[in-house]
């Protein structure tokens, strides 16, 4: 016996467009401006794609980085950043143990966080590993 449907195939939500995304308008302007004065076009371009994207922080990367402990370190620009360090066990009353463990540095990339890092500090912990993020 052979059954047939008429039945149409679901079609899901419309996809929405991710911040990631350039829009159409912003080629057609800085496609334009590159042909016309190509020194601005490049310093706009210059100063657009230096600067990461900022992003509200999640409640679950905070939670990582209120788990962690925050070293200020002194970069060669003079610049003063976070370095976060993750150890075995949460820290009972706000005290840690001092006791060195092996180091696995972890480095987040252009626009990203180090409290995206936090999920990796779990698992390098249950392995005897302190894990440090900048």
């Amino acid at each position: 016996m052979v059954t047939t449907s008429t039945a149409q195939p679901q079609q899901g939500p419309k996809p929405r467009r991710r911040g990631g995304q350039i829009p159409k308008w912003f080629h057609l302007i800085t496609g334009g401006l590159s042909s016309l004065v190509p020194g601005v076009a490049a310093r706009l371009f210059a100063f657009l794609f230096t600067r990461p994207p900022r992003h509200k922080l999640p409640k679950h990367e905070r939670a990582w980085l209120l788990q962690a402990t925050a070293t200020p370190v002194k970069l060669a620009s003079g610049e003063v950043v976070p370095l976060y360090q993750w150890r075995g066990s949460p820290a009972p009353f706000g005290v840690r143990d001092e006791a060195p463990l092996p180091t696995v540095l972890l480095v987040h990339g252009f626009g990203s966080r180090a409290g995206q890092l936090g999920s990796f500090a779990a698992p390098l912990g249950r392995c005897g590993l302190s894990g440090g993020g900048l």
